[in-house]
């Protein structure tokens, strides 16, 4: 058995709308993908596109292959169920998940069936909760109910209000110092890196929990809650009502599109980045989906991996990247062979994620 471990990530927490908006994959389009919590991996792949994913946790790649299999194997709303969705104000459907899983575990590959055979608990418990990040997510949302401002009143942030009244509310009754005191200790780089190790990179940002407090009140005050999934998650637990209110994968259009799916249009493999861009053919790739990888690297990684990026490019290729740090920049190395498809600002105002403080669109030329 390769893994035994837990996923880092059950979710994505990445807007994976605003890479089908921008990227704009289509029937036949060549795709690398970061694994991680799969959801971009099945968004890009229920759009048209054949897509390579990437990840160098195992626990990583057998979630995608769960996902994957539920939905082309059951109907999309006891798919949703099988994984866990469950939505704010609706009552939550009787599911007998151990019962869909040996419905359709027989044809997951050997090393993946092994995985989920001796993590059944997690499967019964809906596995989109199942993630270190959506475990610490949980306790920490008890612990904010408890202490700071119980579920109903998080409830009434995806209710319908005006911009007018919801920066009332916010300023007289929200924002807290006990709620300003908690995030800073929630926030903290020292507390979320002993509890998932991904967390580390969090380190590197002066006033960290200050400044993700900051890019969690835009978000709440900024744009529009009412289909902000993320929030609600962060808040409630729940995803939200309607095609927006749950991961692009999980809505009905893409939902429907992957049960259709031709298996092998998701291609996974867990290995690192840089040795499957360097398996990869030249001038084979069409779209580079790569969240926030730099973020793990030094310059001269980066300036490795937008190398091996360039050699698999195809002509026109696209590629997404995100970064928690406002001020990244790709290698100078690389400049003059990349033009941004749109603002960064322009995307970074459509991100409903919290965690990001830039989000960059290019063409290869």
């Amino acid at each position: 058995m390769r893994s035994e471990g837990r996923p880092e990530y059950a979710n994505v927490w990445e807007d994976a709308d605003v890479e089908i908006e921008v990227l704009r994959p289509s029937e036949g389009d060549r795709a690398l993908c970061v694994t991680s919590g799969g959801c971009t991996v099945l968004a890009l792949a229920g759009a048209g596109a054949r897509v390579l994913a990437v990840d160098v946790a195992f626990p990583q790649t057998a979630l995608l292959a769960l996902k994957l299999l539920a939905l082309q194997s059951l109907p999309l709303q006891t798919a949703r169920d099988f994984l866990g969705v469950r939505c704010l104000g609706q009552a939550e459907r009787p599911v007998d998940r151990s019962d869909l899983y040996r419905s359709f575990a027989g044809r997951l590959g050997h090393d993946v069936r092994t995985y989920w055979d001796r993590h059944g608990r997690w499967i019964r418990r809906g596995v989109l909760d199942q993630g270190w990040t959506e475990v610490f997510m949980s306790l920490v949302r008890r612990s904010y109910h408890l202490l700071v401002h119980d579920r109903a009143a998080c409830e009434r942030w995806f209710g319908p209000q005006d911009a007018t009244e919801r920066r009332r509310w916010f300023r007289e009754d929200w924002d807290t110092r006990r709620r300003r005191l908690f995030l800073r200790l929630a926030l903290s780089p020292r507390l979320l890196g002993r509890v998932y190790k991904t967390a580390d990179v969090y380190a590197g940002i002066a006033s960290a929990p200050v400044v993700l407090r900051q890019r969690l009140d835009a978000a709440m005050l900024e744009r529009s809650v009412g289909d902000n999934f993320f929030l609600a998650r962060l808040f409630t637990g729940c995803f939200l009502g309607g095609e927006r209110g749950v991961p692009p994968y999980l809505g009905e259009r893409l939902g429907t599109n992957l049960r259709a799916l031709e298996p092998e249009r998701v291609q996974m493999c867990t290995m690192p980045l840089f040795e499957a861009l360097e398996r990869a053919e030249a001038a084979s790739i069409d779209l580079f989906a790569l969240s926030n990888v730099v973020d793990w690297m030094d310059r001269r990684q980066q300036e490795r991996l937008f190398a091996l990026v360039v050699r698999a490019a195809a002509s026109g290729a696209r590629l997404m990247v995100r970064s928690v740090f406002s001020d990244w920049k790709p290698p100078a190395s690389i400049a003059d062979r990349l033009s941004a498809l749109e603002p960064s600002a322009a995307l970074l105002a459509r991100e409903r994620s919290i965690v990001y403080g830039l989000v960059m669109a290019y063409r290869l030329g």
